[in-house]
């Protein structure tokens, strides 16, 4: 849904909302890439236990998850007059 200066709401059409989708595929590709390759180099170059590779990233997916909210949460209550809201953070 999306909502017009207005506040009244109309529904997206399909190829929107794909394309709406596609705009963070390119970066989602590359971070489970990155991922991966982690992956392997820690079990195979470090000889580290799988058990510990998958806790540790694990951990280090739900650490991005609530960060993402508590920055977003704190770059909108803080405002900076020569900056705005979001520039300090970027």
């Amino acid at each position: 849904m999306s909502f017009t200066s207005s506040g009244t709401s109309h529904k997206l059409s399909r190829g929107q909302r794909v394309a709406f989708g596609f705009g963070k595929f390119g970066t989602a590709i590359f971070m489970q890439m990155v991922t991966l390759a982690i992956v392997y180099i820690y079990s195979t170059a470090f000889e580290l236990d799988q058990t510990l590779n998958a806790v540790g990233n694990a951990v280090g997916k739900i650490v991005i998850a609530f960060s993402g909210f508590i920055f977003g949460y704190i770059s909108d209550i803080l405002k900076n007059p020569k900056w705005g809201r979001r520039k300090f953070f970027i």
